[in-house]
């Protein structure tokens, strides 16, 4: 009879430091998931937050009481929300055992954060799904570089705009539009006359001060749809989308007048100012072309307005027969 109350007592003690065990490993498990680097938080099967740690909190800019039992597409950027529900019944029913995204979420203070987002699903011993876990992983920096990256492959970094490559990238877009649901728009090709002699005159800073000039005085002309771009030099390139024949040349005018205006700097030699030659390709006389042909036609029209006494546009004119059916027009 003692030795058995002696055995029960052994278990019961044993039984309560394994109890004390899993309530120290538990106290542990909290401090580790509160104290995360990483923003963490527990969901429910709705997507509802069950938990927060600091580090989420701190990410979103919203004490643990506002986030929890909130979704986290109540702060989700507006241009990233959707059904967040679907790909976590997916991890659910086990089809996918981690579910990763990336995407943006508004901070309390308005800004964006850039996240990768990371969803598994956890199991209670039995096997049955307990809960979802969810890591986020600020990515904004990350982003950021890639952006700016991407926007130096796409960038001339004299004047800003468009590069050669990013132009005709957005030009061969237009084509395949084009080709699908017709010919609209037109492509204007301008070289600045004079700008050699003024150039090797006085430097290259002011010949690159006059290039940026003139960049800021096109896109100032032109619509936000419009695409203006460098193609190399002192050429520039346009795209005006929906233009016609007569729009096309509407803008040519306004735009030679733009630059005329912009020729009036004081470092310039006014013996030989500076102009501009536009050559135009219209998509509703050409049909549809190749980005190649298109340029080359344009840079056709290009120097015949140049040979024309330049300072004024050219249409270019599809028979091909270009010294007698070229239309040159003086810009005004």
């Amino acid at each position: 009879m003692r030795e058995s109350f002696r055995a029960f007592r052994r278990t019961l003690s044993g039984l309560l430091e394994q109890a004390s065990a899993r309530r120290e490993a538990g106290r542990h498990v909290r401090m580790a998931f509160d104290q995360a680097a990483i923003p963490l938080a527990i969901c429910d099967f709705e997507g509802r937050m069950t938990h927060v740690n600091r580090s989420m909190c701190a990410l979103l800019g919203r004490p643990s009481q506002r986030l929890l039992g909130a979704s986290f597409q109540e702060f989700t950027h507006p241009d990233h929300r959707g059904n967040d529900l679907e790909p976590l019944e997916q991890v659910l029913s086990g089809k996918t055992a981690v579910y990763v995204r990336e995407k943006r979420y508004v901070h309390a203070d308005g800004h964006s954060i850039w996240a990768e987002v990371s969803v598994t699903l956890a199991r209670l011993p039995s096997g049955r799904p307990s809960h979802f876990v969810v890591q986020v992983r600020d990515i904004s920096e990350r982003r950021g570089y890639e952006e700016e990256l991407r926007r130096m492959a796409d960038q001339d970094p004299l004047t800003g705009l468009r590069n050669r490559r990013s132009f005709e990238g957005r030009l061969s877009d237009h084509i395949a539009h084009i080709e699908r649901y017709g010919a609209t728009g037109a492509v204007l090709m301008i070289d600045l006359d004079n700008f050699k002699y003024q150039n090797d005159t006085h430097g290259h800073g002011v010949g690159d001060e006059l290039l940026s000039a003139v960049a800021t005085r096109l896109e100032s002309r032109l619509r936000a749809s419009d695409v203006v771009g460098r193609h190399g030099g002192d050429e520039f390139v346009v795209l005006l989308p929906d233009a016609s024949r007569t729009q096309a040349e509407v803008v040519a005018s306004k735009l030679i007048e733009q630059i005329n205006a912009t020729a009036l700097m004081a470092e310039l030699d006014a013996t030989k100012p500076i102009g501009a030659s536009v050559g135009i390709v219209c998509f509703e006389e050409t049909g549809p072309l190749p980005v190649d042909s298109t340029l080359v036609y344009a840079d056709r029209a290009l120097y015949q307005a140049k040979h024309a006494g330049r300072n004024r546009f050219v249409v270019y004119d599809t028979t091909g027969v270009e010294d007698d059916l070229i239309t040159a027009s003086r810009g005004s």
